[in-house]
């Protein structure tokens, strides 16, 4: 009797200290306890570890608890199926994140197709809108930037930034030194804002979204429970159909079949590009060619993404339309911070010595990205059709005789489509002084109409030498003010007059496939609407006529954005947006996906309604015309509205507010068109 007390008890003891020593294992030591020695408790661990990860990133896609715990159950069950295809050195907690992520996307796509498909209308979707389109897009927007960075980041980022774990217990579980995590996690932060701002979404919203979802509620522990189990009965080679509902197989097998696609593809690709290399072909003009879709177009399914504010609607055959199209608008990419190698002018005097200037400032202006700052970017830029300009300026000396100055510029190493011969740059003296870090599109400063200067380069060459002679003896010898110059293409400067029927004034007009017009033969009220006509049959094609104003008169009110649209044979749709920011980013946008007006229709009106937070700083409005064909725009309004109308969508976060000084209208202008 004393024999089996003693045998129980020091069994106890040796689970204890058996339990003991798996905490202190790493996530790779744990998924191979529980793969080679089938020792349940490891799995769970690993569910405890991450579960509340793995839940949180399903919930910021899928709106229905029975969905979510299905896609929570897929991920884990999928890590038991395929944990052979997790990298040396890949943590689980990155695998984990991505492909619930994927499996929640998934689900969360055909779901709202069926839907599609038996009602014939969004609307049925049971939930409201809040707190739904904008996190899931957000989360996508993470998901696909966080996979480009190196797993060294990767790691450090998921576990702080998503898991919430602190650096210490980031650094035992990866381990790492303390400082190491430290030194990769500001990194990932930094590359990461950086990548997300050029999509005009900033990595404090991405990260509050996260957040709030994370600490509002844990996986239930019967789930957990149950997962555990169905992981150790799918290892022992059990029948999943036994154990699991349909939908979880149905989401376990996908997703193990497009992983399986998805390498695949990655050999296809990794022994093309060594057939590539060994003729000596160029990758670049492989994808250029119109009759070919690049190997690196994700696959339908599982990794589908789609842009930001690309139509919800696209179907198939446009996406892959879209993928295979060649591009139209090469640019030449010019290194700034991504190499040492930035702007510089040398300048050699007539007294024989010689000295280099650096560019003291400069930023490039992207027409498509209108209020959003890009100075101090890795990459400036020039592209052909004058939506991409940069600004550049050096702070060069008073006094002496210049014999010859030129600007040295490097070709950007980052991959992009360039111009297939010669081009000519034009230079025009800056009339007005200029900040790195504010000037944009719609804010750039005012320049000379007429170019100062117009040089020809090869853009397949990887420095550029431009005799700059003329503009800088303007400075050091005249005594010229020194605010810098603008470069762009040498091509004519767009000029709207709206007598002759050219775009509304005060608004700010993108789109290099369209027609903005004045129209005073088709209008709803008024004396004019505004005519935005797609000339190109591209259905990957959009228009975007926007105001940006300051939110100062419409804090703590709830607005809406009105208008109604005409279309005629449009291909896409007509929509309207709006976005409300703050100093630390995101707080509320939405979309009239809704009430989008397509083919040929007569007037059909359209708004948006979202709350105004007391932080706000700016509210951006704008008319989205996507495809080819005709849509009138009138009757635009924003204005405040009572509690009582409903909102449409909205995100709303904690924002911590920080003076500056106002740069924008308190209203909107030349909403009539008059």
């Amino acid at each position: 009797m004393a024999r089996t007390q003693l045998h129980s008890a020091l069994r106890q003891f040796r689970g204890l200290l058996e339990a003991e020593h798996l905490t202190q294992l790493s996530d790779a030591r744990l998924l191979e306890c529980f793969i080679h020695n089938r020792d349940e408790r490891a799995f769970a661990l690993l569910v405890e570890r991450h579960g509340r990860l793995v839940w949180s990133a399903c919930r910021q896609f899928l709106r229905h608890e029975q969905d979510v715990e299905d896609a929570y159950q897929a991920a884990f069950l999928v890590l038991v199926r395929r944990a052979a295809s997790i990298r040396r050195g890949q943590t689980v907690a990155c695998w984990l994140y991505r492909v619930a992520s994927r499996i929640a996307r998934k689900l969360d796509m055909d779901r709202i197709k069926r839907l599609r498909r038996e009602t014939k209308a969004l609307r049925a979707l049971e939930s409201p809108p809040d707190q739904d389109l904008t996190w899931r897009e957000l989360q996508r927007l993470l998901e696909e930037e966080l996979g480009r960075l190196p797993e060294k980041y990767q790691a450090p980022f998921v576990l702080c930034c998503l898991e919430g774990k602190s650096k210490s217990e980031a650094a035992r579980q990866l381990g790492w030194k303390e400082g190491t995590v430290s030194s990769r996690l500001a990194q990932a932060r930094k590359r990461l804002q950086q990548s997300l701002s050029r999509r005009g979404i900033a990595l404090a919203s991405v990260l509050s979204a996260a957040d709030l979802l994370l600490h509002d509620k844990a996986a239930p522990a019967g789930l957990a429970h149950a997962t555990i189990k169905a992981a150790s009965w799918v290892l022992a080679g059990g029948a999943t159909q036994n154990l699991l509902s349909p939908g979880v197989v149905a989401l376990i097998e996908g997703a193990i079949k497009t992983m399986f696609v998805s390498k695949i593809k990655t050999t296809i690709t990794v022994a093309l590009t060594v057939c590539l290399a060994a003729t000596g072909t160029v990758a670049m003009a492989w994808q250029r060619h119109s009759g070919v879709v690049p190997l690196n177009v994700e696959l339908a399914g599982v990794f589908t993404t789609r842009d930001f504010d690309e139509p919800e609607n696209r179907t198939p055959d446009q996406s892959a339309a879209r993928a295979a199209k060649p591009t139209k608008n090469p640019w030449v990419g010019i290194a700034s911070r991504e190499t040492n190698a930035g702007p510089e002018v040398a300048v050699q005097f007539e007294d024989g010595h010689r000295r280099t200037y650096s560019a003291s400032a400069d930023s490039v202006l992207l027409s498509y990205m209108g209020d959003n700052c890009l100075g101090g970017h890795e990459v400036l830029s020039i592209d052909m059709d004058d939506t991409n300009r940069m600004l550049l300026r050096f702070d060069l000396p008073r006094g002496g005789r210049v014999k010859k100055a030129e600007l040295l510029l490097a070709r950007s190493q980052t991959p992009h489509p360039i111009p297939p011969k010669p081009i000519t740059l034009s230079f025009h003296e800056l009339k007005e002084s200029w900040q790195e870090n504010k000037a944009t599109w719609n804010r750039q400063p005012a320049f000379e109409p007429r170019s100062t200067l117009t040089a020809q380069i090869d853009p397949a060459n990887r420095e550029y030498r431009i005799d700059v002679t003329a503009l800088v003896r303007r400075v050091v010898e005249d005594g010229a003010t020194n605010h810098g110059w603008l470069v762009r293409i040498d091509t004519p400067l767009a000029t709207h007059d709206p007598k002759a029927g050219g775009a509304p004034a005060g608004w700010s007009c993108h789109g290099t496939e369209y027609v903005f017009a004045l129209d005073d033969a088709v209008r709803l009220g008024g004396k004019h609407s505004c005519r935005i006509e797609g000339r190109a049959q591209d259905a990957s094609s959009f228009a975007m006529m926007s105001q940006t104003i300051r939110a100062d008169d419409y804090r703590g009110q709830r607005i809406r954005l009105s208008a109604h649209f005409k279309t005629e044979g449009l291909q896409g749709m007509a929509t309207l947006w709006m976005r409300i920011d703050g100093d630390q980013g995101l707080l509320g946008i939405d979309k009239s996906i809704d009430e989008a007006v397509r083919g040929t229709l007569d007037w059909r009106p359209a708004h948006i309604v979202l709350d105004v937070p007391e932080e706000s700083k700016t509210i951006r409005f704008a008319v989205l015309v996507e495809g080819a064909g005709k849509a009138w725009v009138d009757n635009l309004k924003l204005e405040a509205v009572d509690r009582s109308v409903p909102l449409t969508n909205a995100l709303v976060r904690p924002a911590v507010t920080h003076e500056r000084k106002p740069t924008l209208p308190r209203q909107p202008v030349n909403m009539d068109f008059e």
